[in-house]
């Protein structure tokens, strides 16, 4: 009776929890004339016998079911009945009525779009009679391996349809069959039979609409429940409050207890087809985002006919804070699409999100498709070859239709990371080998052993297909050729590194970690919350082998993240059962929690849980050590006492490296304070790197490692290693960026940043930190030593490049390992080496007697003279080099293949290098190595421009209404050019609630004064500036101008650049008092802009008319600015007609009060850094905040250094003065001077008591962080 009620319990439990669906079909209909089940007698074990029929009145409502008979007498294993599921319907839930006498399992399979068979085995209640079945196909594969999975299955095992194949659920269900087997019958019993009825798969149903074209305004709430699916708590409510358009939008809100918790809407199916389709509506979001991968998403998921999934490809990431702004993206839907659909989500965030006016347009463009893919890969893992192997590469071109005889060879270049080609470029002839997914394939293998790659250094195989087309299909892929990891020569727990990855469950992850030398890697744990708790620990026996240990994740995380099946009890119980199967499988260390969130109620309860598992584990072996949550330097879980329940702190930083720095002091006073010292871990340092350049992100990773050393920490993690991309569409996106392999086709190859990953874990190894220096400014230098003196240097220069002596007493020898993994052996002369410090990190590896820093530099005996100019592709350059005690004879360069280098002028102290580059290269730049015996080697980059380039900058204008657009071309060669050049406004951007729509430009009413075309001869060298009038401007529009130049030899140059605002700010002979008056006679002269439309307004809830703009009365402003050679001078007059002054420090933002972003880039197409200032009156009184800088030097947090004052105004009791001088050091590197342009935008916040509801702007993407929408500040005399 007890087991009765259980199993009873259990399905009633599953059909309460069952999601409500749109659509349903009836799978078994006894009227039908032909039978829709088949029959099959399991023809791998040979002799069943059986069949399937219709039996008339045996239902439990007494209507006929369907009856399976199976007869083993001769034998067999099994039969099973089979059914296909209508094309049209995404099935979520099965349900059915079962009666199989006797049995406790039924066994089904299901078949999902990739053909793969899903065998599941579930308990079902022992009885004669009939019995209600729910099947939850949704819920049971998302839950599969997790503590939320069913209890109710037995047993699961999957086949692929091809080998090495993922077994994953791949939506849609196709097939679904009901076996019975030998072993549900009794043992004296041959033969027997089960029955069902009333078989229904529930899902949602395709809304097939016009050809190619999708729209959702979500303005009916009766077509939305019919079309969109919705998961989770706090998804998918149609909101009338504030839509875009219309009267209702789509609303998302959840709180931060629900953030690890599922939360989207899915579209029904929608008609597309290949080629070219456009994604387009309209966000608003107040979403927490610690850092951007806590964010909202849209996903357009591509499928053919059949319901396979092709493809799923982003559409938006939205994070932070934003008013309404629309949305567009191109994408290009794969092959044989015939169908898609829309996935809206949160992720990890909490807040609120609204879309609205949604829409897929499918042209269907596409160019003539001939190579679906090539696909370049090698027998060693993530392309790190040992140095004794081959340089072998495999390449698969997967083409849509027969290559001719010219495309079945390509162009195969080796190049380093600046582009510069290794050897001359070989041919690859490809053979046509066998058909594969309706693709003709064709293979080669290219051995590059002959070229000799250098170990260590990064290279790229890049593979040019030219096509008949005209077009080249291009491909490439990372490579390099390092040693085996030094740090396998050690205990896994002696290296100060671990291994956190996006999914630890991928297998690449374990070997590409161990490849690099990480000895201690986190793995993939599940933990059940009741009894049998069912532990996992996926790929323990992979570290095994290996001979790494592991990191895992309590369930303690599932209590931060609301989850209350998490009982105290349980906690204890179910570690305990972890520890007793899988400790003595090469456990390392237990991490307590992971990125808490929530009130202080929200602490003591994930305290509390801390205190369960760390108590549990100590009882099992006091030696395993308990890492903390990982969380910020947060006083409330000390306050709860948390420090009592762990040996290690953790947190995780995506900052700077002197944010790393701060966040480990910050640690260290609250551990003084509460007595509670221990070591400190980070488990996840990062950088959020998309569309940064790899060699940024390396160096990146190397200050930071160093920095987190340097200020007292013990073991660190970088994210990420890799994701699977098998579809070979996530490269450049945000997830992919924070990878250091590339993950194209699941291809593992490593970028730049996995070389000095590797580097730095090999070279730190089992050294300590020991000391560090600055040296002048900034040049930085830290040591890492062991017990037996082998030392580890690590230096950069934070701004520019300079050429030092440094010193090494007592060293015989230092290998120089530079940030491409490239390296030299340097031999002390007169106790120091010549080498370069820079932005790129280098690493010195040496064996001192008495290891140590030098206390300072010396003169360098080789150095460059001047910075050197850009060469042009096919001419030359002159590097000017001094010599300090060496002879010119000793000097020595070395230049990329294709290039040449010869020296000349030689003197006693001078010598200039002659450069020439090839006119056909790819390079970027060219690295120059130049050198003098053994002890001096310094690296010169060198530009390299194209024959013929042009400069747009911004003049203030003559008359009100107009700005200048200034042209500057240059020919950057020797030889004469006939330039034609074009210049246009090629679209606009008015302001529309505080920002700016730059994904909707418009045609502009702005006009270029004539000529704004015509032709130029220039000379060698020769530059020409022209001056163009661009008229019917508006104050606060960005302009986008684009120009067009074509050289002698019709090559073809486009460049576009926005403009906007043309501000004149006068230079002053006397700086203002600064005392927030504002009275002098300098800033009457100041140009005066007013900030009084509506359109600079931003109400970040439209619905709340309260708090609506009236009039300059309410919020507005009078902005103005001055310059001289030490600062810029901000003069700002804001009107509120209500002010709050309610927080304090890094919190001012969110009250009454300024942001600036400033770009001090503006004239630059790279935006390396940009600054961000806040200014307000808060409980401490007047403050500044520095949020984010450009420049190391300038640090975080409260700005004293700078002088400001805000001040009620004299006059008028409703105007507040803001009056700074921010120093040009804090602007740097942007250099003032006449002409010079500085990208501004200003954020008025505006709380009138009841919290920031809304901003004006003085331009815009303050909120954005996006400098694109900053005005110009034009300096003059």
């Amino acid at each position: 009776m007890r087991i009765q009620k259980m199993f009873l319990l259990i399905f009633a439990m599953m059909a309460a929890s069952c999601i409500s669906y749109s659509d349903e079909a009836k799978l078994f209909d006894p009227a039908e004339k032909k039978l829709s089940w088949g029959f099959g007698n399991g023809p791998e074990f040979k002799g069943a016998a059986g069949k399937v029929s219709v039996e008339e009145g045996v239902s439990k409502d007494g209507k006929p079911a369907l009856r399976l008979d199976a007869d083993f007498t001769a034998g067999g294993g099994y039969v099973q009945t089979s059914r296909k599921i209508p094309v049209e319907l995404d099935v979520k839930n099965l349900s059915f009525m079962l009666k199989l006498p006797g049995n406790e399992i039924l066994k089904i399979r299901l078949i999902d779009s990739a053909d793969t068979c899903h065998q599941i085995e579930f308990k079902i209640k022992k009885s004669d009679d009939w019995q209600l079945v729910n099947f939850p196909i949704d819920g049971f594969f998302s839950k599969m391996g997790t503590p939320d999975a069913l209890d109710i299955i037995a047993k699961y095992q999957a086949w692929p349809k091809e080998k090495d194949k993922s077994v994953k659920w791949k939506a849609p269900l196709k097939d679904v069959i009901f076996l019975l087997t030998k072993s549900a019958l009794p043992n004296d019993k041959p033969a027997g039979s089960l029955w069902l009825s009333d078989v229904k798969a529930e899902g949602v149903k395709a809304e097939l609409v016009e050809k190619g074209s999708f729209m959702e305004d979500f303005e009916n709430a009766a077509n939305f429940a019919k079309k969109w699916e919705v998961k989770g708590t706090g998804a998918g409510t149609l909101s009338k409050n504030n839509p875009y358009k219309g009267t209702s939008c789509l609303h998302f809100e959840r709180t931060v207890d629900k953030g690890n918790e599922e939360c989207s809407v899915t579209s029904s199916l929608f008609e597309a087809k290949e080629g070219e389709c456009e994604i387009s509506g309209a966000v608003k979001s107040e979403l927490n985002s610690p850092d951007n991968s806590y964010q909202g998403t849209i996903f357009v998921e591509f499928m053919n006919d059949s319901g396979k999934v092709l493809e799923k490809k982003e559409t938006l990431i939205q994070t932070g804070n934003s008013p309404w702004k629309t949305f567009k993206k191109t994408l290009q839907a794969p092959a044989d699409t015939g169908k898609a659909r829309m996935n809206i989500s949160l992720r990890k965030t909490w807040g609120s999100m609204d879309i609205d006016e949604l829409a897929f347009t499918s042209s269907g463009k596409s160019v003539p498709k001939t190579i679906e893919s090539v696909r370049i890969s090698s027998d060693s893992p993530g392309n790190l070859f040992l140095p004794e192997s081959k340089v072998l590469f495999h390449v698969v071109v997967e083409a849509v239709k027969v290559l001719s005889e010219k495309e079945e060879t390509a162009i195969c270049t080796v190049r380093d990371y600046w582009g510069s080609e290794l050897g001359a470029p070989a041919s690859l002839k490809f053979s046509k080998e066998s058909m594969k997914d309706k693709k003709f394939v064709y293979k080669a293998d290219l051995d590059l052993s002959s070229l000799n790659p250098e170990i260590g250094k990064y290279y790229e195989l890049h593979v040019k297909i030219p096509l008949e087309t005209g077009v080249e299909y291009k491909e490439f892929s990372g490579f390099t050729r390092l040693p085996e990891a030094v740090t396998k020569k050690y205990k896994p727990e002696e290296i100060p590194f671990l291994s956190r990855n996006w999914d630890n469950r991928v297998k690449e992850y374990y070997t590409l970690s161990d490849r690099i030398g990480v000895r201690i890697i986190g793995l993939w744990s599940s933990i059940s919350a009741v009894p049998p708790y069912k532990p996992v620990a996926n790929n323990a026996d992979l570290c095994q082998q290996l001979g790494a240990k592991w990191v895992v994740m309590s369930r303690a995380s599932a209590v931060e993240r609301g989850n209350k099946e998490y009982t105290d009890k349980s906690l204890r119980e179910g570690m305990k059962e972890f520890l007793e199967n899988f400790a003595g499988k090469g456990i390392g260390y237990v991490c307590l929690g992971n990125e808490p969130h929530g009130d202080i109620e929200q602490v003591k309860l994930n305290v509390a849980a801390y205190k369960a598992v760390y108590e549990t584990i100590k009882a099992f072996n006091k030696d395993i050590p308990a890492i903390s949550t990982a969380v910020e330097p947060n006083e409330n879980y000390f306050k709860e006492g948390y420090q009592n329940y762990l040996d290690i702190y953790d947190f995780h930083v995506y900052g700077s490296y002197e944010t790393i720095r701060k966040t480990i002091r910050e640690y260290k006073e609250l551990m003084k304070k509460y007595n509670a010292v221990k070591p400190i871990y980070s488990t996840e340092i990062g950088l959020n790197s998309q569309g940064m350049p790899r060699l940024a992100v390396a160096s990146d990773l190397v200050k930071k490692v160093t920095s987190f050393f340097a200020a007292g920490g013990e073991k660190i993690s970088w994210f990420g290693i890799n994701y699977p991309d098998p579809k070979g569409g996530a490269r450049g996106t945000f997830g992919d960026a924070h990878n250091v392999f590339d993950c194209k086709y699941s291809l593992y190859n490593p970028k730049l940043d996995a070389i000095a990953y590797y580097n730095m874990v090999n070279s730190i190894c089992v050294k300590k930190f020991a000391e560090e220096k600055k040296y002048g400014d900034d040049i930085f230098a830290f040591l890492f030593k062991d017990s037996d003196n082998n030392c580890l240097q690590v230096l950069w220069k934070d701004k520019g490049r300079a050429d030092i002596m440094l010193p090494l007493a007592g060293v015989a020898s230092a290998k120089v390992v530079y940030i491409d993994g490239s390296s030299s052996e340097l031999v002390p002369v007169d106790g120091g080496i010549t080498i370069t410090a820079s932005p790129e990190t280098v690493l010195l590896l040496y064996k001192q007697d008495k290891p140590a820093l030098a206390e300072k530099l010396g003169a360098p005996v080789l150095s460059l003279a001047s910075p050197p100019s850009p060469i042009v592709k096919g001419g030359a350059s002159t590097l000017p080099l001094k010599l300090d005690k060496i002879s010119a004879d000793s000097v020595k360069v070395e230049v990329p293949s294709s290039w040449t280098a010869k020296f000349a002028d030689a003197s006693a102290s001078t010598l200039n290098c002659m450069l020439s580059a090839p006119r056909e290269t790819e390079a970027r730049e060219g690295r120059i190595v130049i050198s003098s015996g053994k002890s001096a080697e310094i690296v010169v980059p060198v530009k390299i421009s194209s024959r013929v380039t042009a400069t747009v900058s911004p003049k203030p204008p003559r008359e009100k209404g107009q700005g200048i657009v200034s042209l500057s071309l240059k020919n950057n060669g020797p030889a004469k050019e006939e330039v034609s050049w074009k210049m246009e406004v090629k679209s606009e951007y008015p302001m529309l609630a505080g920002s700016y729509k730059l994904g909707e430009g418009s045609p502009s009413k702005a006009t270029l004064s004539s000529p704004a075309e015509g032709e130029e001869s220039l000379s060698g060298g020769a530059e020409k500036t022209m001056d163009i009038v661009l008229d019917k401007i508006e104050p606060f529009t960005l302009y986008r101008i684009m120009t067009t130049l074509k050289d002698s030899e019709g090559n073809i140059v486009e460049q576009e650049r926005l403009v906007s605002g043309f501000i004149p700010v006068r230079k002053t002979d006397k700086a203002p008092a600064v005392d927030g008056k504002m009275d002098e006679a300098v800033w009457g002269k100041a140009e005066s802009t007013k900030v009084i439309d509506k359109n600079n307004y931003a109400l970040f809830k439209r619905s709340d008319k309260s708090h609506e703009w009236d009039n300059p009365e309410d919020l507005s402003a009078d902005v103005r600015f001055l310059w001289d050679d030490k600062c810029l001078y901000v003069g700002m007059k804001v009107t509120d007609d209500v002010m709050s002054f309610v927080n304090e420090d890094a919190a001012i933002w969110n009250q009454d009060g300024l942001q600036l972003m400033i770009d001090p880039y503006r004239d630059s197409d790279s935006k390396p850094g940009k600054y961000e200032y806040g200014a307000a009156i808060g409980k401490k009184g007047p403050q500044m905040w520095c949020y984010s800088v450009a420049d190391q030097d300038i640090k975080l947090g409260e700005m004293k250094d700078v002088k400001f004052a805000i001040v009620a105004d004299e006059k008028n009791k409703n105007v507040l003065n803001y009056e700074i001088a921010i120093p040009w050091t804090h602007l740097a590197p942007f250099k003032p001077g006449p002409g010079k342009d500085l990208g501004l935008s200003v954020m008025i916040n505006e709380d009138d008591g009841s919290g920031r509801k809304s901003v004006m702007g003085f331009f815009g993407g303050v909120h954005l962080k996006q400098v694109d929408m900053v005005g110009d500040l034009i300096l003059t005399e």
